[in-house]
């Protein structure tokens, strides 16, 4: 090869370097004259690893022959099919990559000189048979991490390990490879004491005992509802959030939950909204939270009169995981005991029960399916307790709650046994939700609130009730146990309110139309 070099400007010579060959990389200027390979074995199984100390090599590097070193680059090692030319195959790292039987050779290559570029190699090919050894046991040995389940969890094996033995005395962990199978099937008893485990690998199974805990969840505060496109193209809603729904007959302060989210791939659910203020005995809870884009336009409604909000984040529109915890730690998973209820929608990798709720989207919820009572639904496990929402589709906040107590039904003389309940519940609402309930107007088309509010006043019109927002007083002004009064106290109501107001039941179906 020759190579003009252009003279300088104080000469037009021209140097002309004549069969010399110019490096890409001209660090390493060995050259190597000679290889030798000397293999420990040909014969390999599938359960080995391939070990550089299994050859003995040797090189003729600048005249000295010597034990040579893939570790300094003298020489390159690959497994796969074929010889010299022709050879196919993978680079083998060592104490790492184990043979296939479908490998028939080792090929050691190195350069000839050791220049960059240079493709004038010495090769040396080792013959290899590899075979299956037969599998003659299996065995499970440590503890499982997590002994305490709520009733209608599932078992997790994390902490236990499979091995698996082989003939040839190879001993390889297959914990990821095996199916894991429990008696009793899922923690579906508080009586469950213990639990066998089976991990089965090929035809092979090992048993395992663990001594474990279940318990009922505590019932309290459960996620009714959740909206995740807030701020979408075309979302119903410009903020995204999260309806709470209190279980039990007593009122229950939310200042020692913690509201979590996570992502549906992640761990943890590692952002947290410390609660604050008060769901009502059998009452709902709304918190807004922050939206993908404020300014989508006025297909999407603000989301007002609601009970608390997040500023810190927003949720994803399809695939999320929310919790309610009673703890400032962030919950580990769907059965940490410190989970009150807990909902993985779409393709979240945890969920309480058999599966995830459905994936909403812009334009729907997932909202939890009502009992015949017109309560939301909770029996641990997300996939059967909740659907999608769409439509007309509309949160409920405190105020919305105790307008849903008051039309939740219609029967003779209810004004004498719910208005006392009706007006206790609405004096410990907060402000802003007392005064959403007495001016306040329905999402959407519907008129729960509208005729709650028409209710309650008929209801204190007929008892003589003067003071409906405050501490007031009164008594009945009509006797219902007479077949006059009960005419006259239906035409009080039905004056007040109309009477496609007292026609049904006021469940939540009304105002939550199912996909």
């Amino acid at each position: 090869m020759k190579i003009k070099v252009p003279g300088t400007a104080d000469s037009n010579r021209q140097v002309i370097l004549d069969n010399i060959q110019i490096a890409e990389n001209s660090a390493s200027t060995d050259v190597i004259t000679a290889l030798s390979v000397t293999p420990t074995s040909k014969t390999y199984y599938t359960t080995d690893t391939l070990q550089e100390t299994d050859f003995a090599v040797n090189l003729t590097k600048n005249g000295a022959t010597a034990p040579g070193s893939s570790a300094n680059y003298d020489y390159f090692v690959k497994i796969g099919t074929g010889t010299g030319t022709t050879f196919v195959g993978e680079y083998i790292s060592w104490g790492v990559t184990q043979p296939l039987t479908t490998h028939t050779n080792i090929q050691f290559k190195a350069c000839l000189p050791q220049t960059a570029g240079n493709t004038d190699f010495i090769i040396v090919d080792i013959p290899i048979t590899v075979s299956v050894p037969t599998l003659s046991s299996i065995a499970i040995t440590g503890n499982m991490t997590k002994t305490s389940y709520f009733v209608g969890g599932v078992w997790n094996p994390a902490g236990l390990t499979v091995t698996a033995t082989y003939t040839n005395s190879a001993v390889v962990d297959v914990t990821n490879e095996v199916v894991w199978t429990y008696n009793p099937a899922t923690p579906n008893s508080t009586t469950i004491t213990s639990v066998a485990v089976t991990a089965t690998y090929n035809t092979m199974t090992a048993v395992h005992n663990e001594n474990v805990t279940v318990t009922e969840r505590p019932v309290s505060v459960v996620i009714s509802e959740v909206y995740g496109g807030g701020g979408n193209k075309g979302a119903t809603y410009v903020y995204d959030y999260v309806e709470l729904y209190n279980l039990t007959n007593a009122d229950i302060d939310l200042s020692t939950y913690s509201l979590w989210y996570g992502s549906s791939t992640g761990g943890t659910l590692g952002q947290r909204t410390p609660l604050s203020g008060t769901i009502l005995a059998n009452g709902y809870f709304l918190i807004k939270f922050k939206t993908n884009d404020a300014t989508v336009g006025a297909v999407s409604k603000v989301l007002e009169d609601i009970d608390a909000s997040v500023t810190g984040f927003n949720i994803a529109g399809s695939n999320f995981k929310v919790a309610i915890s009673n703890s400032e730690t962030a919950p580990t998973g769907a059965d940490d005991t410190s989970v009150v209820d807990f909902v993985g929608a779409g393709t979240a990798n945890d969920y309480e029960g058999s599966g995830t709720a459905p994936a909403p989207n812009a334009t729907t919820s997932i909202s939890r399916k009502l009992t015949a009572a017109g309560i939301p639904q909770d029996t641990n496990d997300n996939a059967a307790d909740f659907e999608l929402t769409t439509g007309g589709f509309s949160p409920m906040n405190s105020a919305l709650g105790v307008a849903n107590f008051i039309m939740a039904e219609n029967t003779e003389g209810q004004c004498t046994t719910r208005f006392a309940l009706a007006k206790a519940q609405l004096l410990k609402l907060s402000a802003a939700q007392l005064e959403y309930f007495k001016t306040g107007a329905q999402d959407e088309t519907a008129t729960l609130l509208t005729d709650a509010r028409a209710r309650y006043v008929a209801w204190s019109v007929y008892l003589g009730e003067s003071n409906i927002y405050g501490a007031g007083g009164g008594s009945p002004r009509i006797d219902i146990n007479t077949e006059k009064d009960n005419t006259i106290s239906v035409a009080v109501a039905i004056g007040v309110i109309g009477l496609s107001a007292l026609l049904g039941f006021y469940f939540l179906q009304k105002k939550k139309k199912l996909a």
